[in-house]
């Protein structure tokens, strides 16, 4: 994966890369029954911080994934549309995870 050159998307990038990789290893441990401390960050409960966080970024994709739609709806119709059905399925799934 390249990293955007702009120092502040780096950093955007990279914090929710650790996040996410945070989160990941919480649930690893959680599953074998150690840390219970980490309840919080187990994104396989509701009204935690890690489906809060998880939420989001399923959201961050699809307002991405609008955005190439938004880019390229001029030039490339086809892979615009491509784009724009990627967002909404992701923000359906974002729908569906809250009710």
């Amino acid at each position: 994966m390249n990293l955007p050159t702009n120092p502040r998307a780096t950093a955007y990038v990279r914090t929710l890369m650790i996040l996410s990789a945070v989160l990941i290893v919480a649930t690893v441990v959680l599953r074998f029954g150690h840390g219970l401390f980490l309840a919080p960050l187990n994104p396989t409960n509701e009204n935690v911080a890690a489906a809060w966080f998880s939420g989001i970024l399923l959201l961050l994709g699809s307002l991405h994934a609008a955005d190439g739609y938004f880019r390229l709806r001029k030039t490339n119709f086809r892979t615009a549309l491509a784009w724009c059905v990627i967002s909404a399925m992701l923000l359906l799934y974002v729908n569906s995870r809250r009710n």
